[in-house]
């Protein structure tokens, strides 16, 4: 079976492929705002002075996501882990993930994925958004073919300074119509705090 990168994919064809409609909606309703920790405050101001033009993607996931992201394991150390840079890979989907968010908090593998987050290349967030819906998909057939089959996924598509969210029920694709800054950081803590507690992902 011939595989397709996470990266290669575009909305008309995953449209097609899987039979995904895709519209722009609140879906977010209940987030609140998280108080932002002392030390994430503090390593984002170390790398604040740098120009965002000279920072290469790798930085950005370094310097700005990965804190981001354990920022939020930290909170939730009982029920989730957070992975980096894992193969996730089902039928004709297979790569990459920059991070996944399981809901078993002492697996060593990621095991039961239900938030995805893509960091979008050449800085462009829209462009991520089919990569990101793409590791969605796949990471809710992982989860059926284990019996854990989840009946809302979430993803997450962001350049460092920006983080735009999605939502994957049925066969539908709901991209949240407001874009969070990250001077907006407790908010986008309180985002992922609600999609962790949301109903059936524990």
């Amino acid at each position: 079976m011939t595989t397709t990168p996470y990266s290669r994919f575009t909305i008309p064809e995953l449209e097609v492929r899987y039979n995904l409609s895709f519209i722009r909606g609140t879906f977010l309703t209940g987030a609140t705002p998280l108080p932002v920790p002392d030390w994430l405050k503090i390593y984002l101001d170390l790398t604040a002075d740098i120009p965002s033009a000279l920072k290469s993607e790798k930085a950005i996931s370094e310097q700005t996501i990965a804190p981001v992201m354990l920022a939020v394991r930290d909170r939730n150390r009982t029920k989730i882990n957070v992975f980096s840079g894992e193969m996730l890979a089902h039928g004709d989907l297979s790569g990459y993930c920059d991070f996944i968010v399981t809901a078993n908090p002492v697996s060593i593998v990621p095991e039961v994925p239900f938030i995805v987050v893509a960091e979008a290349k050449q800085k462009d967030l829209t462009a991520g958004i089919p990569q990101c819906v793409a590791e969605m998909i796949a990471a809710r057939r992982l989860n059926e073919d284990a019996g854990q089959e989840k009946e809302v996924m979430f993803g997450c598509v962001t350049i460092g300074s920006e983080w735009l969210f999605l939502q994957y029920r049925h066969s539908q694709i709901t991209m949240h119509p407001r874009v969070y800054y990250l001077n907006e950081l407790g908010e986008i803590l309180g985002v992922f705090q609600w999609m962790i507690d949301f109903p059936g992902q524990k």
